[in-house]
């Protein structure tokens, strides 16, 4: 069985994608930990049992080759603070999440049905059949990647302090810095 948390073990364009979202979720300061990204059938199916036939919450829906884990081309996460896994920061899952769409990323927390915050993939718009068949997504283009960390990775404006008039009172300042 195979479980990996590795992501040199995704496929080379998922990879690159995950590479370079890691880079940016970094940049706005989340700290972020891979939980799984390429699982074989075995394991999957295993999942899939949790729940049904076996004891514990039902994680997936997916058996065994009807998962994007399957074909190394998805990843799930976990946002972490001070080396503790955070799986309730629902904001810092939804920025993470943000980040990976404008990469291009499908982020599993806009699902209309099974919604998971922790879950990201990169099939190029290949559907499992597509994979299932042997193809494989297309790796960024050079520039291309370039300019995606540019666009991500921008840091957020710096809040400029403006002196807010006050009346002056005896022994204090005349004005007071206030976040604008």
């Amino acid at each position: 069985m195979i479980d990996s948390r590795d992501i040199k073990d995704l496929d080379p364009a998922a990879r690159e994608r995950a590479q370079v979202w890691l880079k940016a979720v970094k940049a706005e300061g989340i700290d972020v930990l891979i939980t799984c990204t390429y699982r074989d059938a075995e394991t999957q199916n295993r999942l899939y049992a949790q729940g049904r036939s076996k004891p514990g919450k039902i994680v997936t829906n997916a058996k065994g080759g009807q998962s994007f884990h399957n074909y190394a081309v998805a990843w799930d996460f976990v946002v972490m603070s001070n080396g503790k896994p955070m799986w309730n920061d629902l904001k810092s899952f939804r920025r993470a999440g943000e980040i990976a769409e404008k990469l291009g990323i499908e982020w599993a927390g806009r699902w209309k049905t099974f919604k998971e915050l922790a879950h990201l993939q990169f099939a190029g718009g290949l559907s499992l059949k597509q994979l299932r068949a042997g193809k494989r997504p297309e790796p960024y283009a050079a520039q291309e990647a370039t300019v995606a960390t540019k666009v991500v990775t921008k840091a957020a404006p710096k809040v400029a302090a403006k002196p807010v008039a006050k009346p002056a009172s005896p022994g204090k300042p005349v004005a007071s810095v206030k976040a604008a």
